[in-house]
Formats: structure tokens, sequence, C-alpha cells
């Protein structure tokens, strides 16, 4: 017997409430299970949580929009950090651009202001739908997952799905192969594979990336480096790829806060020297390299102070490892910051040593606020070739190079400085978020109208 969900309320944990008058609603029959997905017939039991958001349910063909205007669902499971500032900053500007976009987001792993992306969704017309998206595979919660997208996906009427990070670009673009006439969009901000441990589960996670991208009309990547990825490894058709890379706001460069309205407010003396390590306490970002580096070393003659900005599931991890080595009075765990990229000139040096990435926002903030800085030397961090005379790379796992670059900052912090200080100048003219989100319009209506590099896309 078909399975269904009950009426249910949105989680009143993010302040949210459907309109006056209505429940937000969602019902999930899970006896029409699509062939390709792996756990197909298995037995689930649903979770009540996973639900649509405001003018959801059966209200959700109510459109309120002109039938010719370009409709784009925007889905995530990741919520937080570079997916989370990624879409704050392309959607409103979808918008202007005329294109009329929904979304569906998932409650995991929210941050604590999250509730405000939600109204300035709401306040652009948007509507938004909620469903959990672990992860790792779920029996619990990807099933039904992925009915709220093949819902939305028929009685919203996209014409184009874009899908963003692993689980959504899994779910989504299983979701739109069974809905006639919706045209998918993948951007995976970091393969997946990158960070799997060991030689098969890389190959396997390529591979699969792989036989997903033929039935994607376009992987939108962030940068080069990103799309060398996915042609070398995962082997996908490079006329499927555009690369579109990450833009910065006119906020970014003209709201940043004073250094010392920070350092008065975050209780940093003026004579300290302060390394700012941004990032989500995770394997992805490396800060288990850093504090395995500084392991040894004479903290005090170094005399600098790190400032762990983030939350993420490494963090007692890491905390531990600090007390256990004797690092703990030299850092300060700052956890999830609102806005950090605006502090950013508080630091005297910012560290970014991160395994893997797409194209960070955090390095292009560190850039845009006029910081010096320390980054591994890995590709995407380097998506124009002038940015590596303005960073000090370090390559991955070099213990001895890293804390002889941070001394070599400690003895030359003017020249450092002088460095960073060009900054600005290169994200305002390369890094623009007005590019970025014409060419993401672009890209949408192209697909929208099957085109691909002058070839028909497949729905």
């Amino acid at each position: 017997m078909p399975t269904r969900l009950p009426r249910v309320k949105e989680p009143q944990a993010w302040g949210t409430s459907a309109a006056p008058g209505r429940q937000s609603t969602v019902a999930c029959p899970l006896h029409l299970f699509v062939r390709g997905l792996a756990f197909a017939g298995v037995p689930v039991q649903v979770d009540a949580r996973a639900l649509l958001g405001k003018n959801g349910g059966s209200e959700a063909m109510e459109l309120g929009r002109d039938s010719s205007t370009l409709r784009v669902l925007q889905v995530t499971g990741a919520n937080a950090g570079g997916v989370r500032m990624h879409l704050r900053h392309i959607v409103p500007g979808l918008c202007a651009q005329g294109i009329a976009v929904d979304l569906i987001l998932s409650p995991r792993g929210t941050e604590p202001d999250f509730k405000a992306d939600l109204d300035m969704y709401r306040d652009l017309g948007c509507r938004i739908g909620f469903c959990y998206m672990p992860r790792l595979p779920s029996l619990r919660h990807d099933p039904p997952a992925f009915m709220t997208i093949r819902r939305c996906l028929r009685e919203w009427a996209p014409a184009v799905i874009h899908c963003h990070a692993t689980k959504a670009g899994l779910l989504g673009r299983l979701a739109a192969a069974t809905v006639p006439g919706v045209r998918a969009v993948y951007s995976p901000h970091a393969f997946c594979f990158e960070g799997f441990q060991g030689r098969l589960a890389r190959t396997l996670g390529a591979w699969m990336e792989g036989v997903l991208a033929t039935r994607t009309a376009r992987l939108v990547l962030v940068s080069e480096a990103e799309k060398e990825q996915a042609v070398a490894r995962a082997r996908i058709d490079p006329a499927r790829v555009r690369v579109i890379e990450n833009g910065m706001p006119e906020s970014a460069l003209n709201g940043l806060r004073s250094r010392d309205e920070v350092r008065a407010e975050w209780g940093i003396a003026p004579e300290t020297v302060a390394v700012g390590v941004p990032g989500r306490l995770a394997f992805q970002k490396g800060q288990d390299w850093l504090l395995r580096a500084l392991r040894g070393v004479d903290m005090g003659s170094l005399g600098i102070h790190f400032f762990m900005c983030g939350v993420g599931p490494m963090e007692a991890e890491l905390r531990q490892q600090a007390a256990d080595w004797g690092l703990a009075p030299f850092l300060t765990w700052k956890g999830y910051v609102p806005a950090l990229g605006r502090q950013f000139r508080a630091f005297d040096l910012i560290l970014l040593p991160s395994r893997y990435e797409a194209l960070s926002y955090v390095l292009l903030e560190t850039l845009a606020a006029g910081v010096p800085a320390v980054v591994s030397d890995i590709p995407s961090h380097f998506p124009r070739r002038e940015i590596r005379d303005l960073l000090r790379p370090v390559r991955f796992g070099d213990d001895t190079a890293l804390i002889a670059a941070m001394k070599s900052f400690c003895t030359e912090r003017g020249e450092w400085a002088a460095v960073g200080a060009r900054g600005p100048a290169l994200v305002h003219e390369h890094f623009r978020l007005e590019r970025q989100v014409a060419r993401l319009a672009e890209c949408y209506r192209e697909v929208a109208g099957g085109v691909r590099e002058g070839v028909r896309v497949e729905s």
C-alpha cells in the first residue's frame, strides 16, 4: 500500500511558518521509485519531517507568474558554507534578470542565521520546499527526498533544475529523468571523489559522476581546475561543461569592517599577530595538517595566535589534538561567525590549508579584503596566473614549508601586507557577481531552449 506523509508544519527551529490558515504539505507515494535508484523497492520508514515550504503541497500550482517566464528550480542539501553563499549571491541576481527561481533545501546542517536566507528568498517571490538530504546514503531520507523533488518538478513545472553538491546532484538528476521537459544542470562545488580515501572509492566516485553526466544537460563548474577533474578523472564530455567562475558582490569590497573595530569586539590586542583560519572544520579544509605542522614548534618564539573560524564534523577531534599537543593556548576557536568575510581585516594573515577546492569563496573574500595569505598549492587556489603573485603557496602536507612561510611572514610583514593589498583590484576586475549571474542566466536560457554548443540537448 502506498505510504503517505502526514500534513506537517515547517520546522519551528527556523522560525518559519506557512501562510496564514495554511499548512505546508507533501505526499510521498513510495510505490513510484525510479529504476536507477540503488535502493528501489526496499521498504523504508518515511520521515514525516520531509516537507514542502510556503505555498507548497496542493497550492503549488498557484503559480502567479507569466507562463512565458523561464523558471529554474535550485536544489541543494548543503545549506552552509560555500554552497549557501553561492545561492545567496546568485538567486537575487537571477530574479533581477527576469528568471523565476524556486528552491528545495534541506534542514540538515544549517547555520544559525539561515532563517535570514529564507526570508530573503520569500521576499523575492521564491517558493521553498524542504526535504532532508543527508550527506551519506540514507534509506530513511533519500526515497522521500527523491519523491519531494519529483513532486515539485511536476507541480512547479520548471524548465531547468539546477542541483548543487553531490547528494542533490544524485537525487535531483534522477528525479528530472522521470519528468518530461525538465533539463538538469549540476554544480558539484568540488567533486565528491576528491574527498574519498582509497583508490577504489575514488575510482567508483568518478565513475558515478561520469554516468550521471550523461543525463545532465550542462555541468556548471566554477573553475578550470574543476573542469580538469571532470574531464580527466570522470571522463565527462567537455562539451557538456560550462565554466562560470564564482563572483563577489560590491559589498565584499566596500562593506568590510575596520581592523580596529573587529579586534576591539573580539578582544584581540593591537600587538597580537593574528592568523585567521576560516573554513568548515572538515577533512577537505586541512586544519589537521596545520595542527600536525605546529606540533613540536616553539609556539612562544613563533609569536602567532591562530583563530579557527568555523564548525564541522572534525571539531571535537581537532580540539583534542590541539590540547594533546600543547597548542590550546595559541588557538582561539571562534565557531560559526556570521558574515565572516567582512571581519577579515582583523587578521594579519589568513591561512587556507585545503586538500581540494572548486573555487573557494573564502579565497575570494581574502583577496577582496587585501589580507596576505598562505594557501595550499592546489590548482583551484590559482584561477588566474597573477593570483600566484599575491599568495604564498605551500605544497599540501609539507610541514617544514608551512612553518617556514609563517616565519617569513613574521619577519617581512610590511612586504607581505603590500602584496596582499593588490587583491581587491584583482577581484574587482575578474570576479564580479554581475558577470557570474549574467553567464549563468545565459546558460539556463540555452539549456531551456535545448542548445548545447550548437547541439540539441536531450530532455
